[in-house]
């Protein structure tokens, strides 16, 4: 559901509507506020962004609209991706869906991540903990200060909470956090292309 103007907006009870009738059919739902979403290995494209070039890396995120400025600079780069998700507020599918799938996707290589903030932290982390083990996952978290906070819990709704919390989990679970979309797909680019080094005999 691309459409905007639910819970971020503070029109819960019209999102609880779009959960329930969900529920009731079985179906599973993407959004709403959201971007849409790609995948490249079978060609199917249902957004409202440019389309992504094939590639090994899947990005999710919680923002369309960077979700749509990242498919722009990428194309220019020639990075491609094998999965492209823009979930929105979530009201179903989230970050922890889309990472247990992502874990054993055998065309994606990398997880690449954004999020503005998590509602159910404790089962992101139990995931992303077992996740890392087989491939690695790269964040962006936005909202660093308090400005930023306000900021992203305007734009969908999410619960930012203190950066620090976030930086300490990421580290303690494995996950690579940089500090922008540059250097994320730097990032990517070399985890897809040099793999993880065996054995404690290495100097720097």
């Amino acid at each position: 559901i691309i459409s905007a103007g639910f819970s971020e907006v503070g029109n819960i009870k019209e999102e609880e509507e779009i959960k329930n009738i969900a529920k009731k059919h079985q179906m599973r739902i993407i959004g709403p506020n959201c971007a849409g979403i790609m995948n490249t290995v079978c060609n199917l494209f249902a957004s409202i962004e440019v389309k992504a070039l094939p590639g090994e890396t899947a990005f999710i995120t919680q923002s369309g609209a960077l979700g749509g400025a990242v498919l722009m600079m990428t194309e220019e780069l020639g990075f491609g991706f094998s999965k492209f998700v823009s979930y929105g507020n979530r009201c179903d599918v989230d970050e922890v869906d889309l990472i247990k799938y992502l874990e054993d996707d055998p065309q994606t290589k990398v997880i690449a991540l954004y999020i503005e903030g998590l509602e159910e932290g404790r089962s992101f982390l139990a995931q992303a903990k077992k996740t890392v083990l087989k491939k690695p996952i790269v964040a962006i978290k936005a909202g660093k200060s308090k400005a930023g906070m306000r900021a992203t819990s305007s734009h969908t709704g999410s619960l930012a909470g203190e950066d620090k919390i976030y930086d300490a989990a990421f580290k303690q679970t494995g996950i690579l956090r940089v500090e922008g979309v540059e250097e994320m797909f730097d990032l990517c680019r070399g985890l897809i292309h040099y793999p993880e080094v065996k054995g404690n005999k290495i100097g720097v």
